[in-house]
């Protein structure tokens, strides 16, 4: 019994990852949760409830957790600065990250790091890093993070660097390696600013992923008595 109150209290209490946000946020001007955000809920509620936590493995992913340094360091030689990976933990009452990539509070902004797979799927222009950020989530992503920083302007920077051999043995080559390309072109950056509209829409959607997630929390507990 009190193992279930402790998990109620959690689920109570639920808060969304920054990089999860677009899991929860279709149709955010509507009052109700869309079957894919109750199924990213009951998600979180099972990891909550069985005590596990589900690995994100893929290709991608893995290069951009391995070569951020790479990507800062080239962002860093375009734009003459001397960032280094913000190591932030933080959360509000509705939002959670383990870390924005850059914390900039002199100029009152957020610049995440996004470190693209290849040449090919780099974004040239800023034209297409915008389409290609708004088909992944990451405006709503950054708008969490000004949220919990409390910054008032954020970044995308998309950065081309070495894919490490291992990733990318059975693919092109020349896709792969960067010293052919100069600096200039290996960095695209694209803009955002603070929207408290937005931000209020999203903190509404997580009160309700949290009434839904309590909803699911009891139907388990009613198929176990």
């Amino acid at each position: 019994m009190k193992d279930q109150e402790k998990i109620l209290k959690l689920i109570k209490n639920l808060k969304i990852r920054c990089s999860s946000i677009s899991k929860v946020s279709a149709y955010l001007a509507k009052n109700e949760l869309p079957v894919g955000a109750k199924t990213y809920i009951e998600e979180l509620v099972d990891q909550i409830v069985y005590k596990f936590d589900e690995d994100i493995n893929s290709k991608y992913f893995e290069k951009g957790h391995i070569m951020e340094d790479d990507s800062i360091v080239i962002y860093n030689s375009v734009f003459f600065t001397n960032y280094v990976k913000a190591e932030k933990p933080s959360s509000n009452d509705y939002l959670t990250t383990e870390s924005c990539d850059i914390d900039d509070e002199k100029l009152d902004k957020i610049i995440d790091i996004k470190t693209s797979w290849s040449k090919k799927t780099f974004p040239k222009t800023k034209k297409n890093a915008y389409a290609d950020a708004k088909k992944a989530g990451y405006p709503l992503q950054i708008q969490g993070y000004m949220s919990i920083f409390k910054r008032k302007k954020a970044e995308i920077a998309f950065c081309l660097v070495d894919t490490p051999e291992g990733l990318c043995q059975y693919e092109n080559q020349t896709m792969h390696v960067m010293d052919d390309v100069d600096d200039q072109f290996r960095v695209t950056r694209i803009q955002y600013d603070h929207d408290p509209v937005l931000e209020a829409q999203i903190y509404a959607r997580v009160e309700l992923c949290r009434i839904y997630a309590v909803e699911y929390f009891n139907e388990i507990i009613a198929d176990h008595v």
